[in-house]
């Protein structure tokens, strides 16, 4: 690990097995730690020019999986709004001129598989100390590249912490679109531990347009809502548009399920005593 700062996962004890000391090399500019040995006097940039320089084994490049294209019929106009109509219909929009920034929980997990076409077109934090990442870096993300149209995807509890950031996002001229995962509440922590503290208040989200002052707000229950908008959204380069995706609580996206399955396992009070 280069440069690595281990916040949060150290927290959830997320890292036992894979990160554990022992089967490491972890060096930052704090200092340098092999196995359980610590080199505070080795300077970080003259480790990585010895490691660059070191005869370290090779091997074989494995062939990134091919991605299959939707054979599913395309849903009716009145369905219900899922997670995977979602990001289904998303994934076929997405071209060279759009960038995603994904915040943490479903919001990543739901688009592992979404194809960006070009390099660094998915911006996402790692973990969730991070959580409220995605609006704000909308704004980065739009004034690093003015060629390019943010889309963010932020979970409703997550725009909650940092969503009034779209006011800044406004003030300097930018337009992102902002898909609000609405499931009322953190969906991944109702995995790893069920209670009412992982409810959020619920808000108006397509109505913050009004309270900044600009852009268009949608509320998105069926996927003809969805569609309209999204295709109104990607026209409409000029405005902040944001889309309340009103989400059945129960909705999981399979790669949330897993991991949140194995973090409950980790964090439960057998696990705890260990």
């Amino acid at each position: 690990m280069l440069g690595s700062i281990l916040t949060d996962i150290d927290d959830i004890r997320a890292h036992e097995d894979l990160l554990a000391r022992g089967r490491t090399i972890h060096a930052t500019a704090d200092g340098i730690l092999i196995k359980h040995h610590r080199y505070d006097q080795v300077r970080f940039d003259d480790f990585v020019r010895a490691l660059a320089a070191s005869p370290l084994p090779s091997f074989t490049l494995r062939p990134l999986p091919t991605h299959e294209g939707a054979s599913e019929a395309a849903p009716s106009l009145g369905e219900r709004v899922t997670l995977r109509n979602v990001f289904g219909y998303l994934d076929a929009r997405l071209d060279e001129k759009t960038l995603i920034v994904a915040d943490v929980g479903e919001a990543l997990f739901a688009a592992a598989d979404l194809r960006v076409h070009r390099t660094a077109e998915f911006l996402s934090p790692a973990y969730y100390t991070s959580m409220g990442f995605a609006v704000p870096a909308a704004l980065g993300a739009g004034l690093a590249d003015p060629s390019l149209r943010v889309i963010v995807l932020v979970g409703d509890g997550a725009f909650q912490m940092t969503g009034t950031e779209l006011s800044t996002c406004l003030r300097y001229g930018q337009s992102p679109v902002v898909i609000v995962l609405n499931n009322r509440g953190y969906s991944t922590e109702r995995e790893i531990l069920d209670g009412t503290f992982n409810d959020v208040q619920e808000w108006q989200y397509e109505q913050v347009c009004d309270l900044i002052g600009g852009g268009t707000g949608h509320r998105i229950a069926t996927y003809g809502d969805l569609t309209s908008a999204l295709d109104m959204a990607l026209k409409d380069t000029g405005r902040i548009h944001v889309l309340n995706v009103l989400l059945d609580p129960a909705d999981r996206s399979p790669a949330m399920v897993r991991l949140a399955h194995r973090l409950a396992k980790r964090m439960s009070p057998t696990s705890a005593k260990r």
